[in-house]
């Protein structure tokens, strides 16, 4: 009896030696012990390898669009296309904004600055060059709050008091009060390119304008074989502010190289000089002589016209008309002369010009601008 039992317990232990064998509670990994598992494919590392990297060099690529950091929803913006092309990046194209103050109002630089940047895709490039008073030139208050409310923007206050030397140097013994004659503001832009010549190309401003065209394409715009660039006011005639009569006499009495030889057209348009767009390089150097000596010819006692006619006379036939387009891009506010008191200082404009510019201030400059611009006799 024993003898038939034995057998079967020899086949009951290999049938669960069997069967442990293919127990997966019995397995190396659910006993604890370290299990590597099935090797991956190596065609699955590469795909995932090409996945990683295709993100890396997404990185490089421009930027298609961007958050507004003042919309609480924070939509995606997309940028235009046609801006972020007009300037060659590569070539570090400089944008150079030049304007000049009789005194640092803090206010109309942020517009003049927040609109700018505005009208631009490539806000990297802009450089903003403001001629203020010599004693002015080193406000280290005012230059930081305009750097707190753009810091990353280039930027810098330069003295008046070389130009205005250039100038008066140019009258030489002239009594100057014998005469009306452009102000500093209005030939500063033809001085300007002889003293900074870092300033190969630049636009010139009014202080108290809105940019509201696209800068890229102003800045890339070629002049050809014209030293200047502006716009024209047709509402304005030459006629209206000349005596034709007198500017006949002189043209054939004059033997200068800025007096036209064709016959001056009856009904040529006044230049628009809120903005002049400058290439020095093509600038002579007898455009300010020129500018003087309309002045004493025309022998004007009262200025009574904006632009001087001097100086419409001066660059006729020697400028490139800018399309009519940017006159529809600026947008100007006040006087320029409004924004200061007698004394150089600044005066307050938020209350008068609010409803204006308000829209073009950044959001954060409440704070920063009442801090200053006090109503100042």
């Amino acid at each position: 009896m024993s003898s038939s039992t034995s057998p079967s317990s020899s086949t009951h232990r290999r049938r669960s030696s069997r069967s442990s064998t293919n127990d997966p509670l019995s397995s190396p990994a659910a006993n604890g012990s370290s299990y590597t598992g099935p090797a991956p494919s190596i065609v699955w590392q590469l795909l995932a390898l090409c996945f990683v990297l295709s993100l890396a060099f997404l990185q490089f690529l421009p930027a298609t669009h961007f958050r507004d950091p003042f919309d609480p929803l924070r939509k995606w913006v997309p940028y235009q296309s046609n801006i972020s092309t007009s300037i060659d990046t590569s070539k570090g194209t400089s944008i150079n904004i030049v304007s000049w103050m009789d005194c640092i109002n803090i206010q109309v630089f942020t517009v003049l600055i927040n609109s700018t940047l505005s009208s631009t895709n490539c806000s990297d490039l802009v450089s903003f060059h403001f001629f203020v008073p010599e004693n002015q030139k080193d406000d280290k208050v005012l230059y930081y709050k305009l750097k707190v409310l753009f810091p990353d923007v280039k930027l810098q206050f330069i003295g008046q008091e070389m130009v205005k030397r250039q100038i008066m140097s140019a009258y030489g013994s002239d009594n100057v009060e014998e005469y009306s004659r452009p102000s500093f503001a209005e030939m500063a832009p033809y001085v300007i390119p002889f003293l900074h010549i870092q300033l190969t190309k630049f636009v010139y401003l009014l202080p108290n304008l809105i940019l509201k065209g696209n800068v890229d394409e102003l800045v890339r715009l070629e002049l050809n074989d014209y030293p200047i660039g502006v716009n024209e006011d047709c509402s304005k005639k030459m006629n209206t502010y000349v005596n034709y009569d007198i500017l006949d006499a002189i043209q054939r009495s004059a033997a200068k190289p800025w007096v036209s030889r064709k016959p001056y057209s009856i009904d040529a348009c006044m230049p628009l000089l809120s903005l002049v767009l400058i290439d020095s390089s093509r600038l002579e150097k007898d455009f300010v002589e020129s500018i003087l000596w309309w002045s004493k010819v025309l022998n004007e006692k009262q200025r009574r016209s904006n632009p001087h006619p001097a100086i419409a006379l001066a660059i006729y036939n020697r400028y490139l008309k800018i399309p009519d387009y940017w006159r529809v891009g600026l947008l100007e506010y006040g006087k320029s002369s409004s924004f200061c008191s007698d004394n150089g200082k600044a005066i307050n404009t938020m209350s008068d010009f609010a409803s204006r510019f308000k829209q073009y201030l950044p959001l954060s400059s409440n704070q920063i601008l009442d801090l200053h611009q006090r109503p100042q006799s």
